[in-house]
């Protein structure tokens, strides 16, 4: 048995699988190891799997929040303290100071 194989078949303790890929792919795919971004192929296929993890967790998140607004909209205070906020963080003043009602 080769090193760091076990008994299910997997290389250290992960999966593996075969995908089919277009010859523009496998080009990208070896230009960016050939570059050094990334040690491998499937180094470059995990980091874009975990890209993809990412975003879909970034996406689920802005969804929720997005229903949780419909359901209930930020009181005024929250609306003019967010505002502000940003006015003063794009003309760069520290800080903010707004009374909630």
């Amino acid at each position: 048995m080769p090193v760091g194989t076990s008994h299910t078949g997997m290389l250290n303790g992960m999966p593996q699988i075969a995908i089919r890929i277009s010859d523009d792919e496998l080009d990208l795919l070896d230009r960016v190891v050939a570059e050094g971004k990334f040690k491998s192929r499937a180094a470059a296929v995990r980091a874009g799997l975990d890209a993809l993890a990412r975003e879909t967790r970034n996406q689920a998140i802005a969804a929720s929040y997005r229903d949780a607004y419909e359901k209930k909209p930020p009181d005024d205070w929250f609306a003019r303290a967010n505002s502000e906020m940003l006015d003063r963080r794009l003309s760069g003043e520290p800080g903010i100071e707004v009374e909630k009602p």
